[in-house]
């Protein structure tokens, strides 16, 4: 294997065409030399890589200890958008000091997203650290790759010096060649203290528990900007979800909190109905055991999961989100609406909701009884996520469009005019002739953008 002093000589005399008898790998080294790589990517022989903007750009299969040679000659100083690794067998053919000398090389390249899939990274997380550590790291994602506690040791080191980090997705497919537990994770985690800017933080299908909800908790505060957050297919029950709350209380930017797939049951539903901060309005609890055995406040989230619990039955008040609720289920859930002024989608999951049950929903969300119940009925909700459009009535439909209006009084005005043609003006000026000209005026403007709506 030649010297960097050799490579550079090398490098004027030969051209791509003598270096690699791939093409793939030539037209990588070919856009490394010319700076206008979108991302570089390793990949075994049997892995398909995909940059964003080409199928083909950016991938390289070093066949040899001198072909990953030439990869980091070429890279080093050059920019792209980001690094990546796939495969079990990347360096397969590769001595450990080629591989070496390519992660210095790499430590010298300007990029700002590290991306390892399905990659074994047994003789590599050690050398990530310092490829990074010159590098202003934004994202990060590892999803399914291999390895055991010494690997994700030197991973979860190189986050603590990567204050920029602002996204972070780590998961791994449950299997024997997996070993990361809840005590791994546990010892991992307060390296992310370092990562004051995170915004996006998932950790998917990494056996968390008690300890490592105990580790995030301590480190929470210090991530005052997140916004999302993800702990999907995990091991977290109540006494987690205690702890995730109580270090989640000083992060006033999280919006989005996803726990799918965990053991979470109405005590911790309750604990996070309480102690989460009050800008989080988006909340995802899918196959967890939630009951809804007692009356929980869940009207302080706007959108609210809660399909393949084992919902009880004699708990119907505010089953926000079913699978197979039938029409019976969905009169029972369209009247927990009516004074529901927040929610604004409601997951149905498949439902199985004939025309009997769709027309519960219509008093809600426009009672035409008198002017005053049109007023009151349900301006807010405007989607009925996992329903296919051609699903759902015409009417109840247009109700939804008409409710995505963020002007609640044109909203409340526009139904009026729709569902009361003949309105009757002493219910609204109640005797007062003064007020006669306001509501003249009133209606008239809003006649103009006045279409018809069929209610029945």
């Amino acid at each position: 294997m030649p010297s960097s002093q050799e490579y550079d000589a090398l490098a004027t005399t030969m051209s791509f065409e003598e270096i690699t008898d791939d093409k793939l790998n030539q037209n990588t080294l070919r856009s490394l030399k010319n700076d206008d790589l979108p991302g570089l990517w390793l990949c075994d022989s049997a892995t398909i890589c995909a940059c964003e903007d080409d199928d083909d750009a950016g991938n390289y299969h070093p066949g040899s200890s001198e072909e990953l040679g030439w990869l980091g000659h070429f890279a080093k100083r050059a920019r792209f958008g980001v690094f990546g690794l796939s495969g079990d067998d990347t360096f397969k053919n590769c001595s450990e000091r080629s591989i070496h000398a390519f992660f210095e090389d790499l430590g010298e390249c300007s990029y700002s997203k590290v991306s390892l899939m399905v990659a074994d990274l047994t003789g590599v997380a050690d050398k990530l650290g310092p490829a990074m550590k010159k590098n202003s790291i934004t994202e990060w994602e590892m999803e399914g790759c291999y390895m055991r506690a010494p690997e994700a040791n030197y991973l979860f080191n190189a986050f603590q010096g990567m204050n920029s980090l602002e996204k972070l997705y780590f998961s791994y497919a449950d299997g024997s060649d997996y070993y990361l537990d809840d005590g791994i994770m546990a010892r991992g985690i307060p390296s992310l203290a370092a990562c004051t800017a995170m915004r996006d933080l998932d950790l998917w299908c990494l056996d968390l528990g008690i300890n490592s909800c105990a580790a995030l908790s301590a480190v929470f505060p210090r991530m005052t900007s997140l916004q999302r957050l993800s702990l999907e297919g995990n091991l977290i029950d109540d006494n987690c979800v205690e702890d995730l709350v109580g270090g989640l209380a000083e992060c006033e930017q999280l919006r989005q909190l996803d726990l799918n797939d965990n053991m979470i049951s109405d005590d911790g539903l309750a604990l996070m109905i309480e102690g989460l901060p009050s800008s989080v309005d988006d909340l995802s609890l899918r196959w967890n055991t939630i009951t809804l055995a007692r009356k929980l406040s869940l009207s302080r989230f706007k959108i609210l999961n809660l399909s393949s619990n084992p919902l009880s039955p004699s708990r119907r008040s505010a089953n926000l989100s079913l699978g197979r609720i039938g029409d019976e289920g969905a009169a029972t859930l369209a009247e927990s609406l009516r004074a529901n002024h927040k929610l604004f989608r409601l997951s149905l999951g498949d439902g199985n909701i004939t025309a009997s049950g769709w027309n519960a929903f219509l008093p809600i969300l426009c009672n035409t009884e008198s002017v005053n119940a049109v007023h009151g009925s349900n301006h807010t909700l405007r989607c009925l996520k996992d329903y296919p459009c051609d699903v759902i009535p015409q009417n109840i439909k247009m109700l939804l469009k008409l409710n995505s209006d963020e002007d609640k009084r044109r909203v409340a005005a526009e139904k009026i005019l729709q569902a009361r043609r003949h309105l009757d003006l002493s219910s609204l000026i109640d005797k007062n002739l003064a007020l006669l000209p306001y509501v003249v005026m009133w209606l008239e403007r809003f006649a103009k953008s006045h279409n018809v709506l069929k209610l029945s």
